[in-house]
Parts: structure tokens; C-alpha cells; sequence
């Protein structure tokens, strides 16, 4: 399968209401009750391939990131599949180890991932795991609470600063999946476009997120079991979301 759009050196979003980010959970809702039956085949596929990642010592934690790029690029395949010809199936989840953007989007993934842990190393060095940690030494072993509470306040800045800088990866992350699958950019010159899309669209992520944070919430109540259901939702809202933004008219 070829990719739909031509390369291209930079895709500018467009800035948006903040009204939007409820929408593109209402428009998912209904592109999943196309075949809702099959969404949850599908979830429940990916549910246990990421289990299967994570009961595996060390290799499967390395594998992890990029397993959960494949597996949510797949599902943005099989969604578009269904809004473009009404009908989806089991197989277009995997489309996408014959996909064009394969090695794009494991080259994106080892960079986020790179990125991620280039930031841990640097600030918890720095701040937590240093300083912190030495201090919370010496208190336990002195009784010291001056000591205790010094060493407790380092780690907790460096957990601060850490969540500060993992939210622009985050965002140099989330667009760029789709726009190198469906854009063909270049992995970093995706990452650059995600990150503006999200600097200029503030107010409907925001909107975004508390809504699909309460869906979660609401969806684990049933034992857990509504997460067939917001999981998939969510996973279409990433298509659709991102469609808005850099599809629109």
C-alpha cells in the first residue's frame, strides 16, 4: 500500500476551537458503532499482545514502545479503511508490517524513546538520584529529619521538572505517528509539526483530555470491562483528532 500524501519538509496545523476536542470523541463514537463488534476483537488483540510484551523479562520492555506505535498505527489504518470503504477487518491491524512507513515509524519510535531517556538520565541525575537520594541516606542513618525532608524535596523537583519536560516529547510524539503514516514526512520534521500543532491547539487537547480522562475513569468502573469499548474510542479519536488538524478544510 502506498502512502497517501507526498513528503513534504513541514505540515502546519490548524488552530482550533476548543469545542473540537469534545467532537472528535463524539465523531469517534460513531465510526466505532460502524462495527463495534469488531473494534473489540481488535482491542482485545491489542491488549494481548501488549501483555505478552510486558510478562517478557527486559526484552519485552525494550520492545514495548515499539510495539504500541505498530499497534495504534494499525488501528489508525483499519479506522481510516472503515471511514474511506465502510468495512474493516482483523488483518488491517497488521497491515502495517507491509506498510511504507514501517521503518519511518520505528525510526520516530527509537528517537522518542531516546528522548524519553535522555531526559530521565539528565534529570534524575542531576536533581534526584544524586543529591536526593544521598541525603535520604544519611537521615535514615542519622535520624536526621532536616536530612530526610531535604533528600524527600530533591526527588520530588526532579520528578516536577521530569513531568515538565516529558510533556513536549509527548507532544513531538502524538501527531508525528500519523504524519509520518499518513504524511510520508521525514520522522523529525513530524515530530517538529507536532509539537507546533499542539502549541497552537492548547484549549482542545485540554478538552480533550479531561473528557477521555473521565471516559477512562468511567470505563473501569464495570470491572473494567468498559475499556473495550474507551479504548477503541480513544484510538480512533487519535485518527480523528489528527485529521481535523491537518486534513481539514
Amino acid at each position: 500500500m502506498s502512502i497517501e500524501n507526498p513528503d513534504s519538509s513541514s505540515a502546519p496545523a490548524r488552530s482550533l476551537s476548543a469545542g473540537r476536542g469534545l467532537e472528535w470523541i463524539t465523531e469517534s463514537w460513531a465510526l466505532f458503532m460502524k462495527m463495534p463488534g469488531l473494534w473489540i476483537v481488535l482491542t482485545l488483540i491489542v491488549f494481548g499482545i501488549s501483555m505478552v510484551c510486558g510478562v517478557v523479562p527486559f526484552l519485552g520492555s525494550l520492545l514495548s514502545p515499539f510495539v504500541t506505535t505498530l499497534l495504534m498505527s494499525g488501528m489508525m489504518l483499519a479506522a481510516r479503511k472503515l471511514q474511506t470503504t465502510g468495512s474493516m477487518e482483523v488483518a488491517d491491524l497488521f497491515e502495517i508490517l507491509s506498510h511504507p512507513a514501517l521503518k519511518p515509524l520505528l525510526i520516530l519510535t527509537l528517537i522518542y524513546v531516546a528522548m524519553l531517556a535522555a531526559a530521565a538520565v539528565v534529570v534524575f541525575g542531576v536533581f534526584g538520584i544524586g543529591g536526593g537520594a544521598l541525603a535520604l541516606l544519611g537521615g535514615a542513618i542519622n535520624g536526621e529529619n532536616t536530612a530526610l525532608a531535604a533528600g524527600i524535596g530533591s526527588m520530588l523537583l526532579a520528578l516536577l521538572i521530569f513531568l515538565a519536560v516529558l510533556a513536549p516529547i509527548l507532544a513531538m510524539y502524538w501527531y508525528a505517528v500519523p504524519l509520518v503514516l499518513f504524511r510520508n514526512l521525514e520522522p523529525w520534521n513530524a515530530m517538529k509539526a507536532s509539537l507546533a500543532a499542539v502549541l497552537v491547539n492548547m484549549m482542545p487537547l485540554l478538552v480533550y483530555g479531561v473528557v477521555a480522562t473521565l471516559l477512562v475513569f468511567v470505563a473501569m468502573i464495570p470491572l473494567m470491562l468498559g475499556l473495550l469499548i474507551a479504548m477503541p474510542v480513544l484510538g480512533i479519536s487519535w485518527l480523528i483528532s489528527y485529521q481535523d488538524l491537518f486534513e481539514g478544510a
